[in-house]
C-alpha cells in the first residue's frame, strides 16, 4: 500500500471455499469491493468468512489475513442465505470488513487466524 495502490488482490471466501476476488491489485486507495456469498448452513445464524491476500498460482501462496464471523443472519426458508460482504482498503493499510443481509448491517467479529 506504500505506493498508494494495492500490491496484491484481497480475497474473501466461506469455509467451504465459495468466494472470489474483492479488491484487485493496482487499484488506487481507498478501494472497496463487494461480493454476495451464499451461506449454506441450514438454519445457521452465523457464517465464518476467511480473508486472504494474494492468489494461488501466481508464484506464491495466498497469505491468510484472518477469519471473521458474520452474526445475526436470518436463515432463508430454502436454507441458502445471501450475505453481502464488503472490504475496504484504506491508504494507511487498514482493511475494514462489513456485512449485510437484505439491506441491514450485520455484526462482524474477528476470530483471528483460526
Amino acid at each position: 500500500h506504500a505506493s498508494g495502490q494495492l500490491l496484491r488482490p484481497v480475497l474473501v471466501s466461506l469455509e467451504d471455499g465459495e468466494g472470489g476476488v474483492l479488491l484487485n491489485p493496482r487499484e488506487p486507495l481507498p478501494a472497496q469491493g463487494k461480493l454476495t456469498l451464499r451461506a449454506n448452513e441450514k438454519g445457521g445464524t452465523e457464517a465464518r468468512v476467511r480473508l486472504q491476500q494474494g492468489q494461488a498460482g501466481l508464484g506464491s501462496s495466498p497469505r491468510p489475513l484472518g477469519v471473521f464471523v458474520v452474526k445475526g443472519i436470518t436463515p432463508a426458508a430454502d436454507g441458502v442465505t445471501n450475505i453481502d460482504c464488503r472490504v475496504e482498503a484504506t491508504p494507511d493499510g487498514r482493511l475494514i470488513v462489513s456485512a449485510g443481509q437484505d439491506g441491514r448491517m450485520l455484526p462482524v467479529e474477528w476470530a483471528g487466524l483460526a
